[in-house]
């Protein structure tokens, strides 16, 4: 009997998903665990394993298909023994109750095949090849534009026809020198999720900031020790203040808590988020147990967790259900800044540069490494007192980074 394929759930926040493109095509056979078809989701591109076996009988949604929402059929999946009719009368059920398969507000911007939904109007819309779509967006280019004319098969926009596009509409802006020109781009799906729960956390959660200065000599020097004695790899500064976050949790666990709007529930362990700038946007992969990892340990993970991330590769039990989260934009040349939390979480740390500036020793004036370091922490949860003693527990670690490793 025909089965059915649909648009999966990847992620607790997916409601639609991009298809990127097909690894298979209409009358290829399909086994149990083969990859077929890749998706955007709103956190990440993964790809889609098949749970049954059989032959594809229809494609419903056609490569660069957006915005198809969770649940949707895309797929049919048949067996060799159904008979021709019946398979044909499947796809025409599924057809006629299938709803729309993008619900964009701008219909010119969704690539899909005449087989999509007959609720699509294919004629109005155009194809276009996945790289092609792909080289479109990170040059902002309305890559369905009627000012691109598609050289591919039945008119389909391909790679070259976007390349001679950018080279064209380059040739004719440096003859421009007074234009007022702008750029819009896609929001992708990464950026809308950021829109979305961070413009929630700062309508709804109460912030408030506490900064504070570390003198970070010292842990500049343990580090240069610890990788003097390490092969291969190097331990960062983002991993040595990861684990001076994750002790001071433990010993003020009012921070380690989130807001249950009844209760408030302190976490016992400490899963450490780290945010890692990505194309399009930010994610915060996890580090697990964080205040039981030793500094490599810890430094390791966060390195796998890094290429996962940028390489678009990371499950979602690698990224949710953070208990606290720090940034660092001090690699950037930046002082200090401050963040938004993460909901449910009761707070984050922003971590600017390490510089030279002077500190007083002993009486006396000399030049140190000096770090400013920012708590945004939900006032439901914790009162200046706390987060102060945060910090004051954070920078202890920080100056005196041996209690790191004992």
């Amino acid at each position: 009997m025909p089965i059915v394929i649909s648009m999966p759930a990847l992620s607790p926040t997916m409601e639609y998903g991009h298809l990127i493109g097909w690894h298979k095509k209409e009358g290829d056979s399909v086994s149990v665990g083969d990859v077929l078809f890749d998706v955007e989701t709103d956190k990440a591109v993964m790809q889609v394993e098949s749970s049954e076996s059989g032959v594809i009988a229809k494609i419903l949604a056609s490569d660069g298909t957006e915005k198809i929402a969770v649940n949707t059929p895309i797929a049919v999946l048949t067996e060799r023994s159904d008979s021709p009719s019946d398979v044909t009368s499947f796809i025409e059920k599924i057809l006629s109750s299938s709803s729309r398969l993008t619900k964009s507000e701008e219909p010119s911007e969704t690539s899909c095949s005449q087989n999509a939904s007959p609720n699509i109007n294919s004629e109005n819309r155009r194809a276009i090849s996945p790289l092609a779509n792909k080289i479109a967006k990170k040059s902002g280019i309305d890559a369905l534009s009627e000012q691109i004319t598609g050289s591919g098969p039945r008119g389909r926009i391909i790679k070259k026809d976007i390349d001679a596009f950018i080279e064209y509409s380059n040739k004719k802006q440096s003859g421009l020198s007074h234009t007022r020109a702008y750029i819009d781009s896609s929001v992708s799906s990464i950026r809308r999720v950021i829109a979305d729960v961070l413009g929630e956390s700062k309508r709804t959660v109460p912030h408030f900031y506490v900064s504070t200065d570390c003198d970070t000599s010292a842990m500049l020097d343990l580090r240069q020790k610890i990788n003097d004695t390490l092969i291969g790899k190097k331990v960062s500064v983002n991993d040595m203040i990861a684990k001076a976050c994750s002790l001071s949790l433990l010993d003020v666990p009012e921070m380690n808590s989130s807001w249950r709007e009844s209760f408030i529930r302190r976490y016992e362990y400490v899963d450490l988020g780290v945010a890692v700038s990505m194309e399009g946007g930010v994610m915060t992969p996890v580090v697990r147990n964080s205040d039981k990892k030793s500094i490599v340990q810890i430094s390791d993970e966060i390195r796998l967790l890094i290429q996962k991330t940028r390489d678009k590769k990371l499950p979602p039990e690698e990224f949710q259900n953070a208990t606290f989260t720090i940034t660092n934009l001090g690699m950037f040349g930046v002082s200090n800044f401050d963040s938004v939390i993460v909901p449910p979480q009761a707070g984050i740390l922003s971590i600017g540069e390490s510089a030279q500036k002077p500190v007083v020793r002993n009486g006396k004036i000399e030049i140190g490494n000096v770090m400013t370091v920012t708590i945004a922490a939900d006032h439901r949860v914790a009162d200046g007192a706390v987060a102060a003693k945060f910090l004051g527990v954070f920078r202890n670690f920080i100056e005196n980074p041996l209690k790191m490793v004992l």
